[in-house]
């Protein structure tokens, strides 16, 4: 399995030549005072978790009508995609690749929508209908076949 530097979270994987940059500092009047956690979230990570749960909603959807185990967690495989995006930082590599690949359009009210080709769905879909996969390793599967294009 590759690992991709700049992914936080539970299916992460330390990269020996990564270097991790400084994030930048969050003016105190922009904090939650309750646990210190900045309020401004990259619209991008955002909008490629929204994506994911509606992908996962679909084959939640799918496994509903066909009572199929591996669909199921195909779905389940989706949430923890979405989640593991929605905690990625301005700066991860995952979301300058994508972004890079035409992959995100900014809206007018700073929001951001993740634009799916025919190319991901397919990426998606198949890999997690014929064999289980990871919230990782699909984020990974998006990168790589974002980079293809």
């Amino acid at each position: 399995m590759s690992t991709m530097p700049g992914l936080r979270g539970c299916h992460a994987r330390p990269t020996p030549d990564r270097t991790t940059p400084t994030a930048p500092q969050t003016p105190a009047s922009e904090k939650d005072g309750r646990a210190g956690r900045s309020l401004m979230k990259d619209p991008r990570a955002s909008a490629l978790a929204d994506y994911f749960y509606q992908r996962a909603a679909a084959f939640s959807f799918s496994a509903d009508v066909n009572d199929a185990q591996d669909t199921a967690r195909a779905g389940m495989a989706l949430l923890d995609a979405a989640a593991l995006a929605a905690q990625l930082s301005s700066s991860d590599v995952i979301l300058r690749t994508l972004s890079e690949a035409g992959r995100f359009e900014m809206t007018p009210d700073r929001k951001a929508v993740f634009l799916e080709t025919d190319e991901l769905r397919a990426a998606i879909q198949r890999p997690l209908l014929g064999s289980q996969m990871t919230g990782y390793e699909i984020l990974a599967l998006v990168v790589k076949t974002a980079r293809r294009r």
